[in-house]
């Protein structure tokens, strides 16, 4: 419970004990401490009233109050409105009923309003009209509450710093009003799971911020407006289960920041515009339970960032183009119930990442592809009702599998447990006739005759070629070749670019003489961009951007997320001082929140998974980011490359090289060794970075460092390489 003797502290500023599973009821005479700047009891088990006698009238100095998540029942108090500094009010997730007070509209310095998830709280017409006289709101979510009747067209008069305008699940009614559009700073517009019904209002085209705009489960009908495709900075679009018609609008495309769209379960009918395959920036694509026609195109490979796409229950046609094996981050892959013929294109092997396929209720034939067999990370396979045959692969994902994802398909055969028959075993062919006895030994001696001429040639040529090394030995080098010659062998065969060993200096680099292991002798050229500082400067360069990064989470009251951190975005002057900048997509967490949701997305290969998948944001979601950054500096190698072996992302990759094989990861040029240090060393070295860039990537953000261990971590090796060239760590 909450101690009643906090009311003794007089001079307390932030009472904040969250996430706590408190119980029993606030105490009255916490609001009698004049002092409270931030009262937060959120995500606790507190029940009763909220004191409403005295609720405000001592509280002037009150900014933040935060008590969601808990099962406070009772009227919302009136008095609330006494706290004329608040400016953020919390009272979502309870158990509020009655009306909301107009009187909360005298709140002038409300930024943030939130009352969603009070199933039995009704909030009125007329309280959103009153709220027209609060010019700094910026959030207003009453979703989950009873609301029942129009939007009113005073919503257009709402404040202009208006950003979030939620209102999910509340039994809205009638037409969504133009007056929208006067939102002109509106961020993110949810008003799904209502019944609204007549047509997308063509206004929306004026909310030209718009990240995210939701208005699926209602009863919309006509057109999707061309009006849409105005909206450039739109990240998700979700119009489903509502009475959509006609076709997809072509313009969408000019939609580049799009990353999200729902069009699953309207009346949608023609083929999707060809221009739709260029949208690059997409990750989750929906259109099932629509009447879509026509074919995939090839074009289909330039989804690079597709992680979901749902095409089922629709009328397509046509074959599956072999180039959606170029879909490498896509996860779920569902085109059942459609039309679709021909094989199933092996190149689904190559989408290593595939965690649900579903091709069922088709007209697919030919064999189910063997190589399918390493998709490891599969764990739903559906290929029922086609017209398969052959065997069914039984190792690798199939392992796990049962009849139920391949029945439908009368010609299929394999073990019993996927209820098909067994497969024939192959006849073995008889040798019994004396013709063909008389077949298989003139075969045989055809093939000793072969063998026997192919023996001369072989030593013809041999004796030819030795004539030739004989009679041109010394003047020709055997590097005329164009060996391939790695560096580590350069080093071997000039003893470290020894000093001993030069031949020469000049403008460039430098050149020595060696002796490769064959006994070749050779002249290696070093250049001088290949600096024995640049590993050094890579160093102070990360330090630099974690510095930058403490400061932004720890060296103020307002915690600031950058957001999208990547060498892009770092800038050196000219004595390669790191400056962090655009703080385009940043986000605050003011007060005591931790993390914040949002629809702009960073980007693709930084991004942290809990940002990409959930849109949640918070201070280690940099922390993972840098962790990436960390790699790309002293590997050189971009996260969002295809050449990684096996299909794999930077992470696994650094994973799977560490600890014996840095080498293959590092960057050469922070291999060179021109002067006395051991190669070891320095491989030891970044195999630390690279160990400590691991750690900042865990998929669960509660587990990755805090950016200021990441940067004492960083000072230690530098320290270190700065102690003595006889450290392990040394980068001289």
């Amino acid at each position: 419970e909450i101690p009643i003797e906090l009311d003794n502290l007089n001079a307390l500023e932030k009472l904040v004990m969250r996430d706590n599973k408190l119980n029993g009821s606030i105490p009255k005479t916490i609001f009698n401490i004049s002092s409270l700047k931030v009262i937060e009891f959120s995500f606790n088990e507190l029940s009763g009233d909220l004191p409403i006698t005295t609720l405000g009238s001592q509280l002037t100095n009150l900014e933040w109050l935060g008590v969601s998540s808990n099962n406070l029942s009772g009227s919302i108090p009136p008095s609330i409105s006494n706290a004329s500094k608040l400016w953020v009010l919390e009272l979502s997730n309870n158990t509020f009923h009655g009306r909301v007070p107009d009187a909360l509209s005298n709140l002038q310095s409300i930024q943030w309003f939130h009352i969603w998830g009070n199933r039995d709280l009704v909030v009125p017409p007329s309280f959103l009209t009153s709220l027209t006289r609060c010019a700094h709101l910026e959030v207003l979510d009453f979703s989950s509450t009873l609301f029942e009747a129009a939007l009113p067209s005073s919503i257009g008069n709402l404040s202009s710093s208006m950003e979030q305008f939620v209102a999910l699940n509340c039994g809205l009614k009638g037409y969504i009003p133009d007056a929208v559009g006067n939102l002109s700073n509106l961020v993110r517009l949810e008003l799904s799971s209502n019944q609204l019904s007549g047509s997308i209002p063509r206004a929306i085209q004026r909310l030209r911020m718009l990240q995210g705009l939701n208005l699926a489960d209602n009863e919309l009908q006509g057109p999707i407006p061309n009006e849409l495709c105005e909206l450039q900075a739109l990240v998700e679009l979700s119009l489903s289960d509502n009475n959509l018609s006609r076709q997809i609008p072509e313009c969408l495309v000019k939609l580049t920041s799009l990353q999200l769209l729902y069009l699953q379960f309207n009346k949608l009918s023609s083929a999707i515009p060809s221009s739709f395959w260029n949208h690059s920036s997409l990750i989750t694509l929906s259109m099932e339970g629509n009447f879509l026609t026509g074919h995939l195109p090839p074009q289909i490979s330039n989804l690079k960032a597709m992680v979901e796409m749902r095409l089922s229950r629709n009328r397509l046609s046509g074959d599956i183009p072999a180039s959606i094996g170029g879909l490498t981050n896509l996860q779920y892959l569902y085109m059942d119930q459609n039309n679709f013929q021909g094989p199933i294109p092996d190149t689904l092997a190559s989408i290593f990442t595939l965690k649900s396929l579903d091709l069922s209720s088709n007209n697919l034939s030919g064999d189910i592809p063997k190589s399918l067999e390493s998709l490891r990370d599969l764990q739903y396979f559906n290929v029922s009702h086609n017209q398969l045959w052959g065997e069914i692969p039984s190792k690798g994902a199939f392992e796990e599998l049962s009849s139920d994802s391949f029945k439908g398909n009368p010609a299929l055969c394999g073990l019993p447990k996927f209820g098909v028959p067994s497969c024939p075993r192959p006849r073995e062919k008889k040798l019994g006739h004396k013709h063909s006895r008389k077949l298989l030994i003139a075969l045989i001696l055809f093939l000793v005759v072969v063998a026997i001429a192919a023996l001369f040639v072989v030593i013809f040529c041999w004796r030819k070629r030795k004539v030739d090394e004989r009679s041109n030995r010394g003047e020709e080098s055997p590097l005329i070749k164009w060996k391939r010659i790695s560096l580590l062998e350069l080093q071997r065969a000039t003893n470290g670019f020894d000093d001993s060993n030069l031949l020469g200096k000049g403008s460039f680099g430098h050149v020595y003489k060696g002796e490769l292991a064959d006994e070749t002798d050779v002249a290696v050229k070093v250049f001088n961009d290949l600096k024995e500082e640049e590993a050094n400067e890579r160093l102070n360069i990360v330090i630099d951007v974690a510095s930058a990064l403490e400061y932004l989470h720890h060296g103020y009251s307002v915690l600031i997320v950058h957001c999208d951190l990547k060498p892009e975005n770092v800038l050196l002057d000219g004595d390669l001082v790191a400056r962090l900048g655009d703080f385009g997509i940043s986000k605050l967490l003011g007060g005591v929140d931790s993390i914040t949701r949002t629809l702009t997305l960073g980007t693709v290969g930084y991004i942290a998974p809990e940002f990409g998948g959930e849109g949640i944001v918070s201070i280690k979601s940099d922390v993972y980011s840098f962790g990436i950054l960390l790699m790309e500096v002293f590997t050189r190698r971009k996260p969002t490359e295809e050449s990684f072996d096996g299909g794999r992302n930077m992470k696994q990759w650094v994973t799977t090289l560490l600890p014996t094989r840095v080498t293959e990861l590092a960057d050469a040029n922070l291999l060179t060794d021109e002067t006395r240090i051991h190669l070891t060393t320095k491989v030891d070295c970044i195999s630390s970075i690279m160990k400590l860039a691991l750690t900042c990537c865990i998929d669960t953000p509660e587990d990755r460092m805090d950016i200021s261990d990441v940067l004492s971590n960083l000072k230690k090796i530098k320290l270190q390489i700065s102690k003595s060239r006889r450290l392990d760590c040394e980068f001289k």
